[in-house]
């Protein structure tokens, strides 16, 4: 008899964006990727709220013990496995050293957070000069605001319910103002 076990690769919906050499699609990345964790039951691995087993005297853990480890370390593998599905190569490759999913998620937000002021004003300014389109659809123009406001609230830029009043009738057409 073999001794080779099968073993099955869950897969992540298509839902689950890959995530842009960049970062420019982190916030939709994040929010879908952490849904399809919780649904796979995996999220605990990357937020730390399923940490590896500690044995009472770790100089002679218990069968039971190593086997709970074993079983922990191989699903924060196929955490690790599923996250590195959705990353750009070079993106995989500098999250490699870091030994667990909670680390690399850690380090994955870090990089795709907005650390420059002038980066952050840059965001925020953009979000402030949008405009409907003349003959455009407000409703659409609408949607992308909030869409928006999200999206720059992930990566750490706060857009306030006065500034988004304000860039709503600054960004309507004339006609409809």
């Amino acid at each position: 008899m073999s001794d080779y076990i099968a073993v099955s690769f869950p897969e992540l919906p298509a839902t689950v964006p890959c995530l842009k050499e960049y970062g420019s699609n982190w916030a939709i990345f994040a929010m879908r990727f952490q849904e399809a964790m919780e649904l796979m039951c995996r999220w605990g691995h990357f937020d730390g709220t399923n940490t590896c087993p500690v044995p009472k005297d770790a100089a002679h853990p218990t069968n039971a013990e190593s086997e709970a480890i074993k079983k922990w370390e191989r699903e924060d593998a196929m955490a690790q496995w599923l996250l590195f599905q959705k990353l750009p190569d070079s993106t995989a490759l500098c999250l490699d050293e870091y030994p667990t999913a909670k680390a690399q998620w850690d380090e994955l937000a870090k990089q795709n957070k907005v650390t420059s002021i002038w980066a952050r004003y840059d965001l925020e300014q953009s979000f402030l000069d949008m405009r409907c389109p003349r003959g455009g659809d407000v409703r659409t123009f609408i949607t992308d605001l909030r869409y928006k406001r999200k999206a720059l609230a992930a990566v750490g830029v706060h857009i306030t319910d006065d500034e988004l009043r304000r860039t709503l009738l600054l960004g309507l057409p004339d006609e409809l103002a």
